[in-house]
């Protein structure tokens, strides 16, 4: 049945969308890896990009996503200080 698809993908898509935080006030010399590195101390990361200006500068945010949604909470509850700065989530 196509609209069951339908309603499979777009709930998958919402819970993908949950587990996605934005990072923002990074330092411009953060990198995706060691953002990654960082925050797979509270569960796995699926995915870490920082946002690039076309010169390939950092733009200072990104996004990590995270496999569990779960772990958002300990995530939220916490400061968090990447390479000497604080970032905000």
């Amino acid at each position: 049945n196509q609209n069951a698809f339908f309603r499979c993908r777009v709930n998958s898509q919402r819970l993908f969308s949950f587990r996605k935080l934005f990072i923002g006030g990074l330092h411009w010399n953060t990198t995706a890896e060691g953002m990654k590195a960082y925050f797979e101390q509270y569960g796995q990361v699926l995915e870490s990009t920082i946002m690039k200006d076309p010169a390939g500068k950092s733009r200072c945010f990104g996004f990590v996503t995270f496999s569990d949604p779960n772990v958002l909470d300990a995530v939220l509850s916490k400061v968090h200080v990447l390479d000497k700065k604080q970032v905000s989530l």
